[in-house]
């Protein structure tokens, strides 16, 4: 509730910059040609997710915050979208082939491990400059919006409170 995380375009890359609401103060996350972004807090607030391309392809990794502090690998073979299960203690994110991968995570004081990453499930590999999935709390259920959707001329509509509506109906 103190700080946004922004995805800022600049030139032709992003940046990933930290606003402090307090204050109104911008700063970006890291400095350097490559492009930062999907930024992603644990639920303790000591450790921030996020995606660069750093490498030369995307990659998921993740630094102490609010910094300075090393950054640690997470991705080995390309990642986009990372997000933390609800108690931290589990990363996921997607591959560039299209599997949702999970790996339990290891903060210990300003360090940090991930154990090897499991296949959860496969999906289309991410086609967008943002997520295509979002998960429960305790990573246990997903949601995916399906190829297409976004360019078909759909509507969704989202009833709430539906079986009020019922009763006042009788």
């Amino acid at each position: 509730g103190q700080v946004l995380l922004v995805n800022s375009g600049v030139a032709e890359r992003n940046v990933l910059v930290v606003l402090d609401l307090a204050s109104g103060r911008t700063r970006p996350l890291r400095e350097g040609p490559w492009s930062d972004g999907h930024g992603s807090l644990s639920p303790d607030g000591r450790w921030l997710l996020f995606e660069s391309d750093e490498t030369g392809r995307p990659e998921i990794y993740v630094t102490p915050f609010p910094g300075p502090g090393r950054t640690f690998p997470i991705s080995t073979d390309g990642g986009r979208n990372p997000d933390w299960r609800g108690d931290g203690r589990e990363v996921v994110y997607a591959a560039l082939d299209g599997r949702v991968l999970a790996a339990p995570a290891f903060p210990e004081g300003d360090t940090f491990r991930v154990g090897a990453a499991v296949e959860l499930f496969r999906t289309v590999p991410p086609q967008r400059d943002y997520r295509e999935w979002g998960m429960s709390r305790d990573g246990q259920r997903f949601v995916i919006v399906p190829p297409g959707v976004l360019e078909a001329k759909n509507e969704l509509r989202l009833i709430v409170n539906w079986p009020a509506r019922m009763e006042t109906r009788k």
